[in-house]
């Protein structure tokens, strides 16, 4: 019976010990968190991940011929590749 005991106190001294290391790092998280927080960011700043300015397209007797050109494209119907089997 005194075995038992002596294990039983083991057993809670190792839970005891594994239950204050998990409270002493979510401790340290939150205050690493909190100290974080009162910082800005830098990749969350507004406009960062913006794309930039782009000047409005052109109306330009070229542009507009591209245009023409790639919508004659894609009113084509899809290319098949040639698998090689044919």
């Amino acid at each position: 019976m005194e075995e038992f005991a002596w294990w039983l106190l083991a057993v809670l001294v190792v839970l005891s010990a594994l239950g204050g290391w998990a409270g002493a790092a979510a401790v340290q998280r939150s205050w690493r968190r909190t100290a974080h927080c009162d910082q800005d960011p830098p990749l969350l700043a507004h406009g960062v991940w913006a794309e930039p300015d782009r000047d409005p397209p052109s109306v330009s007797p070229e542009a507009r011929a591209e245009v023409a050109e790639l919508e004659v494209l894609w009113s084509l119907p899809p290319h098949r590749a040639s698998s090689g089997t044919d």
